[in-house]
């Protein structure tokens, strides 16, 4: 843990910077702030974790149960091998390693063999592509869309090559998936954890929605997530954001969440049960997967495999289940 991620755990700053969206200008904001380094001694919780979890108005044994931070990293220093992880938390690697589950055209802008005509030649079907950063950069944040038709290609690549970024065409989505937010991509997380035996079990599935004209759909950018059946693929819950409220129904759309059913869905599970052999060094991976009725893609896996979504939306914490895929 470096110094800036154990400030933002200990500082009161970060505290009331976060808390304030679910305890208001109050004064039992000052109350919990005690009761919150009490949880990260014994719990190993976050600001986020605390609040999220609703920890202010839980009993010691509801507590021990969730997933925190610190006990994330714990499960995946067992279950997930650090020299692997690196396909993961790299976007490029990431894009080599899984091509074969990947239909998402992209460039690495590091690759010096890439000439301004065969960039000119890749951008002139697509009308939007995708910039990210190769490294790092999680829950979206160096994400940038780009629209060609206000753009000169010659000055574009420039500024792009070379560079440490990779670019994407945008995937193109349709289907119930599309009808539900149309100004983002809405993508699946899937949870998969392989056991020992070689076993690949799928504990949890979340739809994520957009709710905005972002077209990322992750729920730190203050979208929402709902519950899927992994055995049917039907969408089990409602939907949640990370302010703890419920939506039944879209709040955008006015499209139902609780019924939809996900296409493809037998078809897709097969694709992330296959991802998870390709690198079985790291055993536990949170797939993201972009579903259309005529195409499946991954998008990108998360070697974290972070339960707080499904947590949220269950109402109680699943730590006693990761305790037995670290046995397994």
């Amino acid at each position: 843990m470096n110094v800036r991620h154990l400030y933002e755990l200990v500082s009161p700053v970060s505290y009331f910077k976060i808390s304030k969206d679910y305890f208001g200008p109050g004064f039992r904001r000052f109350i919990y702030l005690f009761d919150y380094y009490v949880c990260l001694f014994f719990y190993g919780c976050t600001v986020t974790d605390y609040c999220v979890y609703e920890f202010w108005c839980r009993r010691h044994r509801s507590r021990r149960e969730y997933v925190t931070l610190w006990k994330l990293h714990r499960a995946c220093n067992v279950l997930n091998k650090k020299e692997f992880r690196k396909f993961f938390s790299s976007k490029l690697e990431f894009n080599k390693k899984f091509m074969n589950y990947r239909s998402i055209e992209w460039l690495d802008c590091s690759d010096k063999s890439i000439s301004e005509a065969i960039f000119e030649r890749w951008c002139s079907c697509k009308s939007k592509i995708i910039v990210k950063k190769a490294h790092g950069g999680g829950e979206g944040k160096t994400l940038k869309m780009l629209y060609l038709k206000d753009l000169d290609v010659h000055d574009l690549y420039n500024k792009l090559f070379p560079s440490d970024n990779i670019i994407e065409d945008l995937y193109i989505q349709n289907g119930i998936l599309h009808e539900l937010n149309p100004s983002s991509v809405n993508t699946v997380r899937i949870f998969t954890v392989l056991q020992n035996s070689g076993t690949v079990i799928i504990p949890y599935a979340v739809l994520r929605i957009g709710c905005s004209d972002d077209f990322r759909d992750n729920a730190a950018g203050g979208n929402i997530f709902a519950l899927i059946d992994p055995e049917s693929g039907v969408v089990i819950s409602k939907a949640v954001n990370k302010k703890l409220q419920q939506f039944a129904f879209h709040p955008v759309s006015g499209k139902q969440i609780v019924g939809v059913t996900i296409p493809r869905w037998n078809e897709v599970l097969q694709l992330v049960k296959n991802a998870a052999n390709v690198c079985p060094e790291v055993r536990h991976v949170g797939w993201d997967v972009a579903i259309s009725d005529n195409d499946i893609s991954l998008i990108e896996g998360n070697d974290d495999g972070d339960p707080v979504m499904q947590e949220m939306i269950l109402g109680h914490g699943i730590w006693p289940e990761y305790r037995e895929y670290m046995r397994s």
